[in-house]
């Protein structure tokens, strides 16, 4: 197993840094360009999350599905 100062985990924990930075900047710029149309938001949101769980772990798709019907729930 490789340690924390090992450079290739260095160079591999900021490129991850990196994607999840574009990921983020991704969603939160198309939410604002849908935030006044709430059934388009909806919509985009709910293929988000069937697309994130078709490839996520079991664990981490039930955790968004839930967080989403919580969401749903108290809006």
């Amino acid at each position: 197993m490789r340690k924390g100062k090992d450079q290739l985990i260095k160079s591999a924990r900021m490129a991850r840094t990196g994607t999840n930075y574009w990921a983020l900047k991704k969603a939160c710029s198309k939410i604002d360009e849908l935030k006044n149309n709430p059934s388009a938001l909806k919509l985009w949101t709910e293929n988000e999350i069937e697309r994130y769980t078709k490839y996520a772990s079991p664990k981490w798709a039930t955790v968004v599905k839930k967080t989403y019907e919580i969401v749903l729930k108290n809006t």
